[in-house]
């Protein structure tokens, strides 16, 4: 099954521009254009039914998690379904399709389509993006 391409998103009231950048930068793959606009100490969280999937404490790590994403999947789009932006952070939900690239640890094999519900928060600081918190 083939992934949407999705338009660009716009810059508005809605969405800080950060986080349109972060989404836009995700849904290209691109590693740094999701750096571009974080903190040197975010905190990244990834919470499954399980319970916490992965953390990350700075921005290093952050960028070496990103890094291990990429090469977990052939294709990837996190497409905004909703948003609210209030009180320095934004929430999202989201739907994630994939396309599996190597057989994962969690069962996903490869080749595997994915489409998936999530909701991702983002906490501001100094205009800059200081935690992630994503719940698939």
């Amino acid at each position: 099954m083939p992934l949407i391409k999705l338009p660009k998103l716009r810059k508005g009231p809605k969405l800080p521009p950060m986080v349109v950048d972060f989404i836009e930068a995700y849904n290209a793959r691109d590693v740094e254009g999701m750096m571009a606009d974080v903190t040197d100490d975010v905190v990244y969280r990834h919470y499954c039914d399980a319970g916490v999937l992965f953390k990350a404490g700075d921005k290093g790590e952050f960028e070496a998690a990103l890094h291990d994403d990429l090469s977990a999947f052939k294709q990837r789009t996190q497409l905004v379904k909703t948003s609210v932006t209030m009180l320095g952070s934004t929430v999202l939900t989201t739907q994630f399709d994939a396309v599996v690239a190597k057989d994962l640890s969690n069962g996903w094999t490869e080749g595997q389509a994915l489409t998936l519900p999530a909701a991702a928060e983002f906490q501001f600081r100094d205009d800059k993006i200081a935690n992630i918190t994503l719940r698939t």
